[in-house]
């Protein structure tokens, strides 16, 4: 196994055992147990955005270093990337989530829509130990460039949209509202601050415009809960002070925010729209899930009458108490008629290793042809040449043949893509390819071929084999030490 399919798969373990660590303590903070460290926020691992500022740096820096023309079109790549590999993971996510549903827990449901954010975290590793891909998609140059110019403007459009019509909803609903005045509802409200801990500011408001109870975020570590202008018992008051301050101590309207960022981001799809909202849904079966923990039947019926009560339209990035819709009825099944799950920190842990190892599946290719005519234009035949073979004991061995090697090498149909870093191949043994004075170095595993080392030009360049090297044919050129 090579080092860099080592160094990744270490880096996955960390990142996955992070992850199953964080949500356990989560879930404990929840529940009401002391942490150890001095955090008051119940996310799981880090901030929800992380993959959104991530993807987004990156494409900055493409541009920045290597200039307007070829730095646009290695962004549009690595954002058309990123979008396949999020459509495949929630594509497998979607079909599993009922089973999911019923075996385990609504936190662990939520939990599992922020898996790619989490890879975020580790975006330069992956992008500097990237695994060779398993599905390139060929797109002539001259079409990514007109691609990139309309995902932009379906981004913009989308993720833009939901920004702008987000400030336009905080602004009408803030601008008739007025802090709550009255002493036993503020009472309550402060026993709830107390309870939770919060490290923000939140202030509690009464708002004419306002048809549910909801939380938003009115500047940076400031939010405010907001009521209609009706009466709440005292139970129905602490059910939702708790529902709404849980949403708040989980961050979830970032979490919102970021499932906007993927509608944003692969807006053609449309089942990232769908997986968005069935992410918006088990942020609230997920509250639902630990306000009503320890709650007899009938506090539970109390709980589904308000939620029965509350429904009206959810809009923005806020976390409404009780919107309408098909997710009403199944959160109004399971508020009476609870089961008991799994937490699910090992499935978690599981499944983010997973996306781990296996992101960067995806690829897009501009140029397809032999390796020949892509990694070797200008020929071989003056150029010293020195070909040796690395095998899984380390050994060298010097190739008897190098013309008639490169030949069939040149022959072997492969698209290029572009890869920063060393590809992680765990394929050995693999080839060393030296020409002449340029020092121009090839490594050709059993899937792909990159170039390492360029006097100027054509970095970050690989090509993926159509089809797996035949080791048998190549090592017929190498006598054995």
């Amino acid at each position: 196994m090579s080092i860099t399919v080592l160094f990744r798969l270490a880096m996955g373990l960390a990142l996955a055992g992070a992850v199953g660590i964080g949500y356990a303590r989560s879930r404990r903070m929840e529940a009401g147990e002391p942490r150890g460290d001095d955090r008051k926020d119940a996310v799981v691992y880090g901030d929800p955005n992380t993959f959104a500022f991530m993807i987004a740096a990156f494409a900055l820096l493409a541009v920045f270093f290597d200039g307007p023309e070829q730095g646009s079109h290695l962004a549009v790549r690595m954002l058309l990337e990123s979008a396949a590999d999020l459509s495949l993971y929630f594509l497998l996510l979607l079909p599993a989530l009922p089973l999911l549903r019923r075996r385990f827990s609504a936190r662990l449901c939520a939990t599992l829509w922020l898996v790619p954010t989490f890879i975020g975290a580790c975006m330069n590793g992956l992008l500097n130990f990237r695994r060779v891909p398993s599905l390139v998609i060929p797109l002539r140059e001259e079409l990514l460039a007109a691609l990139g110019w309309v995902w932009l403007a379906g981004f913009l459009l989308v993720f833009g949209g939901r920004v702008m019509g987000d400030r336009r909803f905080r602004g009408q609903l803030l601008s008739g509202a007025y802090p709550e005045e009255d002493p036993q509802v503020l009472a309550l409200w402060q026993e709830a601050l107390l309870a939770m801990d919060l490290p923000w500011e939140v202030r509690l408001l009464r708002a004419p415009a306002a048809r549910s109870p909801l939380s938003l975020r009115e500047g940076r570590k400031k939010y405010a809960t907001v009521l209609p202008e009706r009466d709440y018992t005292e139970e129905e008051l602490r059910f939702l002070f708790s529902h709404e301050l849980h949403h708040l101590q989980r961050r979830d309207i970032d979490t919102k925010i970021f499932l906007a960022f993927c509608q944003g981001l692969c807006w053609f799809n449309p089942l990232v729209w769908l997986a968005a909202a069935k992410g918006s849904d088990d942020l609230e079966l997920s509250c639902d899930e630990v306000v009503l923990a320890g709650q007899d039947e009938r506090q539970r019926r109390d709980y589904a009458r308000l939620l029965l009560q509350s429904a009206a339209e959810g809009r923005g990035f806020t976390t409404c108490l009780s919107a309408r819709g098909k997710s009403l009825r199944y959160r109004l099944e399971n508020v009476l008629k609870p089961r008991k799950r799994r937490s699910g920190t090992v499935l978690l842990t599981a499944v983010t290793l997973a996306v781990f190892l296996s992101w960067g599946s995806c690829a897009v290719s501009t140029r397809q042809g032999t390796l020949g005519e892509m990694a070797f234009p200008q020929g071989w035949e003056s150029m010293e040449i020195q070909i040796c073979l690395e095998s899984s004991d380390l050994s060298r061995r010097d190739c008897q043949s190098p013309e008639k090697l490169l030949a069939y090498l040149a022959a072997l149909p492969a698209e290029e893509v572009v890869i920063l870093g060393r590809v992680a191949d765990d394929d050995r043994p693999q080839l060393c390819l030296e020409f002449g004075k340029y020092w121009r170095y090839y490594t050709v595993t059993g899937r792909a071929a990159q170039q390492r080392y360029v006097n100027g030009g054509q970095k970050n360049t690989a090509w993926v084999l159509s089809s797996p090297l035949d080791w048998a044919a190549v090592e017929a050129y190498f006598p054995s030490p």
